[in-house]
């Protein structure tokens, strides 16, 4: 096995020759621009180079080969996370930590054919109490090919997969590992819908070289997905179904074998009044010798006054009533920041109003939001988005915690963006009952990310 800190050292190294297409790049044009569309998948990007776009860097990213062609890019993120009061207690000191990933990639595309490999590294310096999500030296992000014929799509292997809008199967972007799965898939699409149906069992992150877990049957994900889109009126309609096992799932009410079956859909309308996205879903299965009977309604509302956009979200999350069928809400594989990067909710017997104003201009954008949270459930828990127990006990009290944050976003240009976003969780009666001597909690993470 290679040391860490030789490893560590190889990758800083690695990291900067990444970041040197784009200085060579910037020297000869200021920026892409539209011909070069980095995605949140960037098996996704747009590259349309034209002859004006000379040099190492253009180069690389798209190299002829008869009527195939051959891509490579990456990124490298950094980011300083700070805590004060992390459990919502005093604690000896603050905490703060830097974590970094880096991704490098290859994509090979032919009329019928694509091949896309990214392997990952992610660290983090200075935290003692580490995350599964935090370390994951060496590893295969992705790996998988593709096969196109007409309307259908064929492919195999580990993809980051982002349904709808990542409420129950996201890329995770916030932490510093993805979620990654090995899979078959096949989808079918024309100019009005498209449906995907999908096998997948995700790979676990483990800390040293190429060791996750992979192909176990200790969980699995599968599932249908339908998306009805009409473009001329704005409306974005999905339909679905997805199926959960787990070998061992932990709720407040106890440890045991589940499969789930979670049934929902996703209505999304832009006017040149309001906007809406508002998502239904309802679970059902069995839990142990229980049955399940879980559910959830979101709806996000918003209007655009250009350059300001304000909205509200609200969200009903089921929890569990502490007999007969489990009642707790299951997310599945949702996006690891789901109320903010401080990530102390997950979405799993909740009620949360959160009113959002919003301004963006140029290449700053600017947000300011607040998140109130009550149990859905006197008789269950609260949980973290990676559903760990995060406070249960007896206590007849439903309010949690109210949220303040903000963020600030600023995007030098297509390569390089900077991000702070802060925090401030103001403790109600929940935590008081349970934490014997309950502080706010305050946290920061300061972003930094280049791409190429």
């Amino acid at each position: 096995m290679v040391a860490k800190d030789q490893l560590t050292h190889t990758l800083y190294v690695l990291a900067l020759l990444w970041m040197a297409p784009v200085i060579l790049s910037a020297q000869e044009h200021e920026d892409p621009g539209p011909e070069m569309e980095f995605s949140l998948l960037r098996q996704n990007d747009v590259i349309a180079l034209g002859e004006a776009h000379t040099g190492f860097y253009p180069g690389i990213k798209r190299i002829g080969l008869g009527q195939s062609h051959l891509s490579f890019g990456g990124s490298y993120r950094g980011q300083y996370e700070w805590f004060q009061n992390e459990n919502f207690e005093s604690m000896p000191g603050e905490d703060g930590w830097w974590l970094q990933r880096g991704l490098l990639h290859g994509h090979f595309q032919s009329d019928r054919w694509q091949v896309f490999g990214e392997l990952g590294y992610s660290d983090v310096f200075g935290k003692a109490d580490l995350a599964p999500v935090d370390v994951d030296l060496l590893y295969v992000n992705q790996l998988f090919i593709e096969y196109q014929q007409g309307n259908w799509t064929f492919g195999a292997g580990r993809e980051n997969m982002r349904l709808g809008t990542g409420r129950l199967v996201d890329p995770r972007e916030g932490p510093n590992v993805r979620w990654s799965f090995d899979q078959v898939r096949t989808a079918y699409a024309n100019a009005s819908f498209e449906v995907l149906a999908f096998y997948a069992i995700p790979a676990f992150p483990r800390a040293d070289v190429f060791d996750n877990r992979t192909l176990s049957d200790q969980e699995q994900l599968w599932g249908l997905y339908w998306t009805q889109s009409r473009n001329d009126r704005g409306l974005l309609f999905d339909l679905y179904y997805l199926g959960t096992y787990y070998e061992e799932q932990t709720y407040a009410r106890g440890v045991g074998e589940e499969t789930r079956h979670s049934v929902g859909a996703r209505f999304n309308l832009k006017t040149d009044a309001l906007n809406f996205d508002n998502e239904v879903v309802y679970q059902f299965g069995s839990f142990g010798p229980d049955n399940i009977s879980a559910w959830t309604i979101s709806f996000n509302v918003w209007q655009q006054w250009a350059p300001i956009t304000a909205g509200f979200k609200t969200e009903l999350i089921s929890g569990d009533g502490g007999s007969g069928s489990l009642g707790t809400f299951n997310p599945l594989y949702p996006r690891g920041a789901y109320f903010g990067r401080v990530a102390r909710f997950g979405p799993a017997n909740l009620i949360d109003f959160h009113p959002y104003i919003q301004y963006r201009k140029g290449k700053l954008f600017l947000e300011v939001d607040y998140d109130h949270f009550w149990r859905f459930s006197r008789n269950d828990g609260i949980y973290d988005p990676a559903m760990n127990v995060v406070l249960a006990g007896d206590s007849p009290a439903r309010t949690i915690a109210g949220q303040l944050g903000t963020l600030a976003h600023y995007e030098l240009n297509t390569h390089f963006a900077v991000e702070l976003e802060t925090n401030f969780i103001f403790v109600n009666d929940f935590i008081s009952d349970l934490v014997a001597d309950e502080q706010n909690l305050f946290h920061m993470v300061f972003t930094t990310e280049v791409r190429f």
